[in-house]
């Protein structure tokens, strides 16, 4: 991180601080994010109104561990696709 990038970029830069659009506006003041992500802050909302109404505990450190497991899941899946086509052929 150079120092005319700001505070914010090294939160952004960490995988264990960034939350991508979930920040809160004060959030984005005080670390310093305004101007380096979208404005839209809906996606921790709207996370936190699913887990209200299907009755599961909200953490958003828990959100984003399904959302990886997602992602691992869907590339395990592809990448055995891709074993069979060479077994296959």
């Amino acid at each position: 991180m150079s120092a005319d990038q700001g505070p914010g970029v090294g939160v952004l830069e960490d995988p264990l601080t960034d939350r991508g659009t979930a920040f809160t506006e004060e959030e984005r003041s005080e670390l310093g994010l305004r101007g380096l992500l979208p404005q839209i802050t809906a996606r921790a909302a709207g996370h936190k109104q699913l887990a209200d109404v299907t009755g599961d505990a909200f953490d958003e450190r828990t959100v984003l561990v399904r959302a990886a497991a997602r992602r691992l899941s869907a590339e395990l899946s592809a990448a055995r696709a891709r074993k069979r086509q060479v077994c296959l052929a």
